[in-house]
């Protein structure tokens, strides 16, 4: 049998297990940073429920909205883990109580339970494609109201391994409701108000590590209300769209 027209066609039959490692990677990484955030202590938890009790929001309308979006099951357990963790200092991991993750025989971390027990105290929501991971934070875990400064950085301080750990592009965009925002010399109207806000994560994220970040690959974006993820007709669903979207690409 004439095996020279196979010839130099072996290299390359896996190449595709490349993208499908920095999925699983980036995915890893995202779950066990969840995890390692989600040990909130009372000082951390009051501050995250006093922000929904302001605009009306309850954890049940968070966790229903997390239902929306394409949850992986499972992600594979690998020594990822120990360097993601040793990305987040101790003593800037919220509280110190432990949970028990569910397992499989496998040795698989059940997503979806990492995802749940996280997002049940917070407005942080994420999902997930074959294409792209996307980090849904509400916008007053970041900003005041009406402002466009970052007013509480400690969301995007532990979402920083995920970033750091991607090798596709990163969008930030911001949203807001369609509440018309008050005219001032620095912020005209909510088409302004989401840019300002997702080019100040997207500057936050830049200057926590120069070394670690390619700039050519981030872009920012803003929606104004245009892209509500609820109709903005009660206070609870206008709180949901005022938000900013991370999103991640694999590849």
């Amino acid at each position: 049998m004439d095996l020279s027209r196979f010839a130099g066609t072996a290299p390359h039959r896996e190449r595709w297990l490349l993208s499908y490692a920095d999925l699983l990677t980036l995915l890893l990484a995202f779950f066990v940073v969840m995890y390692s955030v989600s040990r909130v202590d009372n000082n951390k938890l009051g501050k995250v429920r006093a922000a929904f009790t302001d605009r009306a929001v309850t954890n049940s309308a968070v966790i229903e909205r997390a239902g929306d979006l394409p949850v992986p099951s499972l992600v594979k357990a690998t020594s990822m883990t120990d360097a993601v963790s040793a990305q987040i200092p101790e003593n800037e991991t919220p509280g110190s109580r432990q949970e028990s993750l569910p397992t499989t025989d496998a040795g698989e971390v059940g997503a979806s339970a990492l995802l749940t027990q996280w997002f049940a105290d917070t407005s942080v929501v994420a999902g997930t494609s074959e294409d792209w991971l996307e980090i849904r934070i509400g916008s007053a875990l970041l900003f005041d109201s009406g402002s466009a400064a970052l007013a509480d950085s400690t969301q995007l301080r532990f979402l920083l391994p995920v970033l750091q750990a991607s090798t596709g592009e990163i969008q930030v965009e911001g949203h807001t409701d369609n509440v018309p925002v008050r005219k001032r010399k620095e912020l005209r109207d909510n088409w302004q108000l989401s840019t300002e806000r997702a080019l100040s994560v997207l500057q936050y994220i830049l200057k926590s590590n120069p070394n670690k970040y390619s700039p050519p690959k981030f872009s920012a974006a803003g929606y104004g209300e245009y892209h509500p993820v609820q109709p903005n007709d009660s206070e609870p669903n206008k709180a949901l769209n005022r938000r900013v979207d991370i999103v991640v690409t694999y590849r």
